[in-house]
This record gives C-alpha cells, structure tokens and sequence, in this order.
C-alpha cells in the first residue's frame, strides 16, 4: 500500500541509516537480494508513530532514539522469526528501548513493525497509571515482551488499524483531537500488552552463544577496514574455532567467514552510496575492504545486493 507521507522507499541497506535519524544505528545486510521496502512517520502530537518493512534479512546494532523511549511492536515475522536482546520475538512482540538504550536486533526477511519514539514523562506517566506492577521492566530496563497469543493479536491488530486509516485518511492527524486519541489508543495498547507477559527466558546456551559473537562483532568493528581472520576472532573470544561456528550460526544464522564477508560488503556500500561516481571508486572502496579481485569482489557484491557496485555509485551517490 502506499502509505501517507512523509514516507521513504527503502532501496539497498545504506538507505536505512539516512532514513532512521535521531541514533546511530549499524547495518549489515546478511540475506542475498536487493533490499527494498518502506518506512514512515506521522506526529501524533509529541509522540511520533513510525511504521514500515523491509524485505531482507538483517543485523543492527547500536543506540536507539536518544530523546524518547522506542516502543517497538512487530507487525509481521516470518516464522523463525527474530531476535531482539537475545530474546526471540514474533507478532505482537511488544519492544522497549529506553532513550539511548543499546540496539541488538536479528531480523528477518519480509519483516513489517511498528513503533512510537514517546517522551520520557508521557511514557513514565502512562505506565505508572495502566501498569504500575511493571514499572522496573517497563521504565528502567530495556526489554522484549511477548504477550499471551490474545494480548499479542490485539496490540498488532491495533497499530494496523491505526496504519490502515492512516493511508485511507492521510489528513486525520491535522486535527488535534483525532491524533491525540490515536496517541493514547495506542500508548495504551502497548502498556496492556506488556502486562500480559508471556516470555520465555533464553536458554543458557544461546546466552553464552550471544555474548561470544558481541564480543567478536566488537572486535570486528574496533579493527575499522583491517581484515580479520577467524583464528584472530577466537583468541579474542577465549573460544575454539568449533564454538565460534556454533555460536554465529545460532545468533546470526551465518557462519563467522559468511558474516566477515556480509559485512565488509556493507560497508564497501556505504562509502559508494557516499561517494558517487568518482572514477577509481570501486576499485579503492574494495581495496580498502579487504577485497583484492576485483572480479571476484564484483559477483559477490552483486550477489548480496542485486546490483553491480558501479550502479550503487552511479544511482546512490
């Protein structure tokens, strides 16, 4: 559907950092295919409702909205669904990130969400007069609710409706008093759901599985464009080359080789998307990656991302 503006079409993985603004959220595209979908925002009257899809699968890490609580709530997940803190989510997943809170998210493909960026006193405010009881999860952590399979159907329902009547009535928000009751509607939809927390703890596996591949992407992203190898990534990790393996599959569904590639990939497209069609461009970003054939370099980037790393530098840039 086409959804009211603003809106942005999103078109390859560098498209989310100029369209998500406010944090400074990392993307690395692990799922092969040009990367397409939408993202949106309408102001409520001091809360903001944003919502959108993307198509393919990806990993994002960083901080969130650093003035207002996220309160996120997945819309639509494919059934392996994803992973947010380490705890899986689904439909009706209700998210809660409070101002600069820590981004660690695996999605999928064919993912569709919702969200509200709330001011702190508007948020507090709420949950103190609907969920006084979940104050601490709510308020002081940041955490990933999965309602009873009812609460869940609902609080989706909600936002999808609200979505709906948006692209019917682009104009509802222009009168304060329909999009003051569409900020409360939903501001309430989400703090009862998150009272009918029906979570499951992660298993003690997956825990020791997530802190190994956070350290590793750590030290990945401390050595910038330097290459590292797998060996290096298990003396950082205090792991064998066996548990690392494990541990990225489990997390990432990749492979460690597969990820180190995905994301020196990602960031040769960012630099091009930055850069535009400077002669040399390719050649040097690659370079500078880590990717010496270029010929090689080439069919994998265009395996990835659809299309030749010339075009990204020719339409993006």
């Amino acid at each position: 559907p086409t959804l009211p503006p603003p809106v942005r079409r999103v078109q390859g993985i560098e498209s989310l950092r100029e369209i998500v603004t406010g944090g400074g959220l990392d993307h690395v595209q692990l799922e092969p295919g040009a990367m397409g979908g939408e993202l949106g925002v309408v102001d409520l009257g001091g809360v903001l409702l944003g919502y959108g899809a993307v198509d393919r699968a990806m990993r994002s890490r960083g901080e969130y909205n650093p003035v207002g609580y996220n309160v996120g709530v997945l819309l639509d997940c494919p059934d392996k669904g994803c992973r947010i803190w380490g705890a899986p989510g689904s439909r009706g997943t209700v998210v809660v990130g409070p101002p600069k809170a820590e981004a660690d998210t695996v999605t999928p493909g064919q993912f569709t969400f919702g969200y509200l960026i709330v001011p702190p006193d508007v948020w507090e405010s709420v949950v103190d007069d609907l969920a006084p009881a979940r104050t601490a999860a709510l308020v002081r952590e940041k955490s990933v609710i999965n309602p009873d399979a009812a609460a869940a159907a609902r609080v989706a329902g909600r936002f999808q409706e609200a979505v709906a009547e948006l692209i019917r009535r682009p104009g509802l928000t222009a009168a304060p008093g329909a999009a003051a009751g569409l900020r409360e509607d939903l501001l309430a939809a989400v703090v009862r759901a998150a009272a009918a927390d029906d979570t499951p703890p992660p298993t003690g596996q997956f825990v020791r599985h997530r802190r190994v591949v956070a350290r590793a992407e750590e030290f990945v992203a401390g050595r910038g464009p330097a290459a590292v190898s797998v060996r290096e990534l298990c003396r950082a990790c205090d792991v064998s080359e066996r548990t690392l393996h494990y541990a990225f599959k489990d997390v990432l569904g990749l492979n460690p080789v597969q990820y180190l590639i995905r994301r020196r990939l990602s960031a040769v497209r960012y630099e091009l998307s930055a850069g535009g069609p400077v002669p040399g461009a390719v050649a040097r970003a690659a370079g500078k990656w880590g990717f010496w054939h270029l010929g090689h370099f080439a069919a994998a980037y265009r395996k990835l991302f659809g299309e030749s790393p010339s075009a990204t530098a020719r339409l993006r840039g």
